[in-house]
């Protein structure tokens, strides 16, 4: 399942989107991917979290974000 949000931290876990989906994933037996624009440093190193601002820089993070999270979507695609 593919999620994301515009800032991760602790409190996305915890009744907002992406713990909710997080729930259903885990019921499914499924990978969870976590597309965000930037993150808190104790959840951004979280498996299936993606930052795209520490990834790609916050310029293209703000300027390119639909082709950034459609790249890093297709990534995580061909790796299954």
């Amino acid at each position: 399942m593919v999620t994301g949000e515009g800032w991760l931290d602790p409190t996305s876990y915890d009744g907002k989107v992406v713990g909710g989906v997080g729930v259903y994933a885990a019921a499914a037996g499924v990978p969870m991917l976590v597309v965000v624009g930037g993150a808190e440093p104790e959840v951004g190193g979280r498996g299936g979290v993606v930052s795209l601002s520490d990834r790609f820089g916050m310029d293209r993070a703000l300027s390119e974000p639909t082709a950034l999270v459609e790249l890093v979507v297709g990534e995580a695609l061909d790796r299954r």
